[in-house]
């Protein structure tokens, strides 16, 4: 809770400009249903969640980090509370012990909260897509385990609306009902068909806006980005974070840990499921990881919310059949993710911070030169990019701000 950085500035610059200064809370929210503003992609429930809190709150950077992390602890619970109740299952028997359900779903609770992708994602409000997307599957989680299968479908389709990155819940959910007992197969199926339905509405509309791997998208789909990117996607799975090179011991830690975490599940369905839920990832992120190494202030400090959806989805699967070494491989791995994730963006925040410092005390326009995250900040009279000649510049290895 230090300083606004990257995305955040944006977003709050958005609320200080037209039209989205003088509107409404029902104008703001339409524009992005209705695709009025110039964005590069379509998310226009979490958008609308974003918008409506940041004007209730005067853009309060502190407060929208807070709703992220409702939504973490509230799909924390959700998830806990599914493992719970259903138990360690054992080759059809009716589950494990009841001390031995709460154990796991504790583990899963505590290595969830614990991890690069929840600090990440509550830590950096702009994670409102990655942490509303997870509240609502983990919704949709706990409803289909209570046998309440429309506020399942309602809670996918707010998921679709949140982030794309609700299809790697398909996998898991198709397991849940492939292996369910006494299960309304009509009443199923119909709500299959609404949320297939709600999903085409949504990529219809996505992809007039930014077609899925095109230049317009976030990231473009390149098959000369791919096999790298993966690379790091993989091995860094584990820890949820892209501190190592291609050649570091980090990255045989991390496939070590991914391999071992597949092999200790028990059944053959959840094993395929995790490398299915992987592949999945593997596309939709397509050339959005890479080696961060040694660097701080890099667009690769944030990859932990793009973990988040996979990340706890495997989890759930590693904490509801994985054998105890397996977790505590996850729970060591994680926790390690983790602090290395907070010690960084810590620094990367203290370093806005500093640069913000600078421009309140002077009337002047303040240039910045770093070119990775180009910004114009007219509320702070701030300009960050491509200026050589500026008289600061942040180091993007160690995080401080230099002066020429």
């Amino acid at each position: 809770m230090i300083a606004d950085v990257w995305d955040e500035i944006n977003a709050l610059v958005i609320l200080s400009v037209e039209p989205v200064a003088s509107a409404s809370l029902f104008e703001s929210a339409k524009m992005f249903w209705l695709q009025e503003l110039p964005l590069d992609t379509y998310r226009p429930l979490a958008s609308t969640f974003f918008i409506v809190f940041a004007k209730l709150t005067n853009g309060s950077f502190i407060f929208l980090r807070y709703l992220n992390a409702a939504f973490i602890l509230g799909a924390a619970a959700l998830f806990s509370s599914v493992l719970n109740q259903q138990g360690e299952d054992d080759g059809g028997s009716n589950g494990g012990s009841k001390d031995n359900r709460k154990a796991r779903a504790l583990a899963f609770y505590t290595i969830f909260l614990f991890s690069s992708s929840a600090l990440i994602t509550a830590g950096w409000f702009a994670n409102i897509f990655d942490a509303s997307c997870l509240f609502f599957i983990a919704l949709a989680a706990k409803s289909y385990n209570s046998k309440n299968y429309v506020a399942y479908g309602i809670s996918m389709v707010l998921a679709i609306y949140c982030k794309e990155a609700y299809v790697l819940a398909i996998p898991f959910f198709f397991l849940s009902i492939s292996q369910a007992k006494n299960t309304n197969i009509k009443e199923i199926a119909m709500v299959s068909l609404a949320i297939i339905a709600f999903s085409a509405i949504y990529w219809i509309a996505r992809q007039s806006v930014s077609p899925l791997g095109s230049d317009a998208d976030i990231y473009g789909f390149s098959a000369s980005n791919f096999l790298s990117p993966n690379l790091s996607f993989l091995s860094g799975f584990r820890f949820q974070f892209g501190k190592f090179t291609a050649s570091s011991p980090p990255l045989w830690i991390g496939m070590i840990g991914l391999i071992a975490s597949i092999a200790g599940l028990k059944s053959k369905a959840r094993k395929i499921t995790m490398v299915v839920i992987y592949l999945m990832s593997a596309i939709i992120y397509w050339g959005m990881f890479g080696f961060q190494g040694e660097n701080i202030v890099t667009s690769q400090n944030f990859v932990a919310r793009l973990y988040l959806i996979p990340f706890v989805l495997c989890l759930f699967l590693i904490c509801k059949e994985g054998n105890k070494p397996t977790i505590f491989i996850v729970a060591l791995l994680s926790t390690w993710g983790m602090a290395a994730t907070y010690k960084d963006h810590e620094t990367f925040q203290n370093s806005y911070l500093e640069i913000y410092n600078l421009a309140s005390e002077t009337e002047e326009q303040v240039i910045v030169h770093y070119p990775e995250k180009p910004l114009i900040d007219s509320n702070r009279k701030l300009l960050i990019g491509e200026y050589p000649n500026a008289p600061i510049r942040i180091n993007p290895r160690t995080g401080e701000i230099e002066h020429l």
